[in-house]
């Protein structure tokens, strides 16, 4: 507690530069307990021995705090000549470990229980590694590795193996997927981002201990994305482009090949100034399915993800002919937030970070089958308010409850419990 104490003080007796900008003799780090320094001196652009830039140290925190690893990270200028200063970057680790038993939700298949290890920041190296089992609504395990920065230049690595199975939420089977997946990827001037990926993955479908389905594919793909955001995690301004393209590659006879194409762009600006920022942000997106399709792997829209006001849907619904406007195999969407910070993040206790953001946000998705029919078909929209609350590891608890509209008339209400933006 000493310590957290000893950086607010020394971020509270900062002290001010006027005239003419004075020269950086020294930049430090204060506050890393396990985080490796060169971790974090990799995402300072700003030198030695020349005139001070604000705008870049700015630049600097952001990067730093891009890196998940901190609760806090704060900057200062200090005179120790006339014409010098050192500057100070002030770092609190966040939580680190995530273990033992803890609920879970997800709102399609409900509660369910998790015995997990999540270890983020492994060896003070901004690796993460994640043991889970879960039991309940459904029932997993995975392991998962990643290093944002194994090698070379911004060379990323992540591999992960998983073994889920379920009572599917809305088709009539219990479904039991298993897949390892290993990316690749490496970053061009911090904004371009290439991702390699080999997957291998098997689905299998059953009712009542017969199989009415079974999907075994190879498929490796591409993503490319570029990104300006300033924070990852609640962006102020830039934008994320993102388009991916996968080759489902058949391991049996009875199959064929598909390719899926994957495309997003996302904006962010804000519109105010001052220390609540008024934030507009807009998606929209593609999800296109070329080549093999089956009626066991069809899509949905509503929900969480897709469209806020819309609950999941369950077996009733997909049973109903009526309904069949909400599943396909390829989809656009568009989404719309007003995101307002009531409280801005602060560090609430060591390694605990707290705020409060209100939302208000508006969904369109069309969905359907073919890929001609998609512009035809009518959206489905949804509209409402929401609450974000920053949460270490997961970024931020979503809470958002929505009024779901079709074709002239609102048709559902539903309150979604997610973690991360929505986009």
């Amino acid at each position: 507690m000493a310590r957290y104490l000893l950086i607010i003080c020394l971020l509270a007796v900062n002290i001010e530069i006027r005239g003419a900008a004075p020269i950086v003799s020294d930049i430090s780090l204060v506050g890393l307990e396990l985080t490796k320094p060169r971790i974090v001196q990799r995402e300072i652009q700003h030198s030695v021995g020349v005139p001070i830039d604000s705008v870049q140290l700015d630049i600097d925190r952001d990067r730093i705090e891009n890196l998940g690893l901190f609760s806090l990270v704060r900057w200062s200028a200090y005179k120790i000549a006339p014409d010098t200063v050192a500057v100070r970057f002030y770092l609190v680790e966040a939580l680190r470990f995530l273990p033992g038993l803890a609920p879970v939700y997800d709102e399609k298949t409900g509660w369910s229980l998790s015995g997990l290890l999540i270890i983020n920041n492994f060896r003070g190296l901004n690796q993460s590694i994640q043991l889970s089992g879960v039991f309940g609504g459904y029932s997993s395990y995975q392991v998962q590795f990643s290093d944002p920065w194994i090698g070379g230049d911004h060379i990323s690595f992540r591999t992960e193996i998983e073994d889920l199975s379920y009572r599917h939420y809305f088709l009539p089977a219990d479904e039991q997927r298993r897949s390892w997946k290993t990316v690749i990827g490496k970053r061009f001037n911090y904004h371009h981002h290439w991702r390699g990926q080999l997957k291998f993955e098997q689905q299998q479908f059953t009712d009542k201990d017969s199989t009415i389905g079974r999907f075994s594919f190879c498929e490796p793909g591409v993503r490319y994305n570029f990104d300006t955001r300033n924070l990852y995690s609640d962006p102020t301004r830039g934008k994320l482009i993102s388009t991916a393209v996968y080759l489902g590659l058949p391991l049996a006879d009875e199959m064929e090949y598909y390719l899926k194409l994957v495309e997003s762009a996302n904006g962010f600006k804000r519109l105010n100034h001052g220390e609540h920022p008024l934030v507009l942000a807009a998606n929209v997106r593609a999800n296109i399915r070329l080549g093999f399709t089956d009626e066991l792997l069809v899509r949905y829209s509503g929900g969480a993800y897709t469209v806020r006001g819309w609950a999941p849907p369950d077996r009733k619904t997909y049973a109903n002919s009526k309904n069949g406007y909400r599943f396909g195999h390829q989809s656009l969407g568009a989404s719309l937030e007003l995101r307002q910070t009531l409280i801005p993040k602060f560090l609430a206790a060591p390694k605990m970070e707290a705020g409060l953001v209100l939302v208000a946000f508006a969904d369109l998705e069309t969905i359907s089958a073919e890929i001609n029919d998609i512009f035809g078909a009518a959206p489905l929209a949804g509209a409402g308010l929401g609450l974000r609350i920053p949460m270490p590891m997961l970024q931020q608890i979503r809470l958002d409850f929505g009024w779901g509209y079709y074709r002239g008339a609102w048709r559902d209400r539903q309150f979604h419990l997610a973690f991360g933006h929505s986009f």
